[in-house]
Parts: C-alpha cells; structure tokens; sequence
C-alpha cells in the first residue's frame, strides 16, 4: 500500500489537532506549577523567559541582518522588525515584573541572556556559542532547540517550515496556559494580565503559518507527511520537558513520560485554542 494521499484541507486540520494537543498538554505543566509554586519557581521561570524574549529579540536582529547582507527579498526586513519590537515589549512586560518580585535588587538567576541566542548565517539558524556553553544548565531546553534544528536542517522545504511553525504555535500554546492561571495574588493577577496581552498578539502567527502550508502542499513535492507530522508530535512533547524543566520540575520523569506517550500516540484530548482561531 503506498503513501496515503493528503488533501489541503486534511493538512490544516492535522496540524491544528497536534497544535491543540500540546496545548492541552503544556497546560498540564502549568497546572502542576500552579499548584506547586514557590517563590524559587516563580523567580526561575520568570527570569528564564525574559531571556528567552532577549533570544527572540535578537533573533529577529538576526535575521534581518542576514537578509540585508545577502540582499535576498529585503522587503521582508519590516516584518522582522515588526516582530523585533513586539518581542521587546513582551520583554520589558516580564521584566517589569520581576522588577517587582525583586524589588529593585539584580537577577539571581546567572546566564539567561543565552538561555536562547541564536545566529542567523547564509538563512539557516545555528546556536550561538553562548547557548551552548549553557547546554548543561537547561539540558531539556537545550534538546528542544538542537531537536528543532536538527528536523529544519533534514527535513525538506516543506517539513521545515512546518517545524517553524509549529514552534511559534508552542510558545503561543504556553502563554495561553499561563493566561489562564487563578488570581492567587498580585503576582498572578500580573503575568495572566501579561500573557493575555501576548496571546492576542501572537495566536495569529501559527494558523496563519499552517493555512499558507497547506495552500502550498502538493504531492509533487515528495513529502513524507506521517514523517513530518510525526516529528512535530515530538517537538510538542520536548516543549513539555522544556517547560517543566523552565517551572523546576513540578511534573515527574513518569507524568513526563505519560504525556509524552499520550501525544505521541494521539491520545490526547485537544484544547480548541488554534481551531477556534482558524475555523471559527
């Protein structure tokens, strides 16, 4: 029996399946932070995704200078721009406050600038050297991206834009999780205000990256779709070892292992956060 045979149509629904999946998910890392909070977890976390916004600033910078330098489509330095500011103004939301939680006084938490630092070199992603000197101190978050890069360096034109973009909808899946945490106090209340600001800016930017792939996809292609889609079912179960790993670990190796299976083996139920925004 050859290779079954996918339709557009098809396409986006999976993607959006695997998309809500994770967030279903990463909510359940959420939950289990929630739950197990201390003023160490709230700090780590924090801390680490206010350099992980510096990350995406300077990849933003990054790729606009890549382009620039070889001249290639500069109209599309504008949209990276665009996205560069909107990184910086989610940043500077985190920083403010754990500003707040530290009441004035310096970081704790040593080598978040290059907790995410990635080069742009001739249109391809590399990690900085930075990052991988720190390699051993977020090891999770460290498989996550060499993982991603590894399946956008192997996987045809067409597969790695759809690892892309499935990374922009993950993070997306995680600040709406985080929009969602109880109002405990002030500290809460702050960051689901914070996050709810971010999903509005940025649910569009994966079913819009998801509906132009499948607008693109034709048979003449030669994917493997099962391959691709397969892989991204992976990278949706690194984010939650990632994410767990960013919240100190309220999850265990075993749950950790449970959701993996459970997305790996599309067992999960979906949370209709990306339906509801491409289909509704």
């Amino acid at each position: 029996m050859g290779a079954k045979v996918y339709h557009k149509e098809e396409i986006e629904r999976e993607f959006v399946r695997i998309l809500d999946q994770g967030t279903t998910a990463i909510k359940r890392v959420v939950d289990a932070y929630v739950a197990q909070r201390t003023p160490e977890r709230d700090l780590h976390w924090l801390a680490v995704q206010m350099g992980k916004e510096f990350g995406a600033i300077t990849l933003q910078y990054q790729r606009s200078l890549d382009i620039l330098r070889r001249g290639e489509d500069e109209r599309r330095v504008g949209t990276w721009v665009r996205a560069l500011v909107e990184e910086a103004e989610h940043y500077l939301g985190y920083r403010e406050i754990l500003s707040k939680l530290l009441k004035g006084g310096p970081i704790p938490v040593d080598g978040i600038y290059n907790y995410v630092y990635i080069n742009v070199v001739d249109g391809k992603l590399v990690l900085d050297e930075a990052m991988v000197r720190y390699k051993d101190r977020w090891p999770e978050n460290f498989h996550y991206f060499t993982r991603s890069l590894h399946y956008m360096e192997t996987l045809p034109p067409w597969g790695a834009k759809a690892v892309a973009a499935q990374i922009e909808g993950g993070a997306v899946s995680w600040h709406w999780a985080m929009s969602e945490i109880p109002p405990i106090d002030d500290f809460c209340r702050d960051v689901a205000a914070l996050e709810k600001t971010i999903v509005e800016d940025e649910l569009h930017h994966g079913p819009e990256a998801i509906r132009a792939l499948a607008d693109s996809y034709s048979d003449e292609l030669g994917v493997d779709v099962e391959a691709v889609f397969q892989a991204i079912r992976e990278l949706r179960y690194l984010e939650v070892r990632q994410r767990n790993e960013q919240f100190l670990h309220p999850l265990s190796e075993q749950e950790l292992k449970e959701i993996g299976r459970d997305i790996l083996e599309d067992c999960l139920e979906p949370t209709p956060l990306f339906s509801r925004a491409l289909f509704a």
